[in-house]
């Protein structure tokens, strides 16, 4: 195996190979146009992995989705023991380790811990929970992105009930 996607499984769906076009390093994918900083989910888990300054630190980057990673199998691996490692921080006055994983992965990317490549929504990848539903539409049986182009991998196409009911009554 020399290339792996590591994703999530409820809520993604796959409409064209991932591994057509080359791989070259990791790539992340954000999972939205705005910076991290105005996502009060990414922060709040943000401070508590690494406090305040870190967060800080990365607020005007782009918010990646951990739910959807793409690379060479060695440095996956390696990115898989970082994101472990920063995810053995305690975080017991948030309640858990719930959207530590989503942490981890922006502070390793953000704070070249690893390296990679950040690609936009809707490229390989097309994250869905924080796009406006009325920007993707079904079409010819795919999900299409604003621009029509219809990415290999659909993440958080359940966010919307009719994209929902269509992968559901298709698959």
């Amino acid at each position: 195996v020399r290339n792996a996607l590591l994703t999530d499984v409820r809520d993604v769906v796959f409409q064209g190979n991932p591994f057509a076009a080359e791989i070259s390093a990791l790539e992340f994918y954000a999972e939205c146009d705005t910076p991290l900083g105005t996502h009060d989910f990414n922060m709040k888990y943000l401070k508590a992995l690494a406090g305040e300054s870190f967060a800080a630190s990365v607020a005007g980057d782009a918010c990646i989705c951990v739910g959807t990673v793409l690379g060479p199998r060695e440095a996956l691996m390696r990115f898989c023991r970082l994101i472990l490692m920063l995810g053995a921080i305690p975080r017991s006055e948030i309640g858990g380790a719930f959207g530590a994983d989503q942490a981890a992965c922006n502070l390793a990317v953000h704070l070249g811990l690893i390296e990679g490549q950040v690609f936009a929504n809707h490229s390989r990848v097309a994250t869905l929970g924080m796009v406006d539903g009325e920007a993707v539409k079904m079409s010819e049986g795919l999900i299409r992105n604003p621009d029509g182009s219809a990415s290999p991998v659909v993440h958080q196409y359940d966010r919307h009930p009719e994209l929902m009911k269509a992968m559901w009554e298709r698959w």
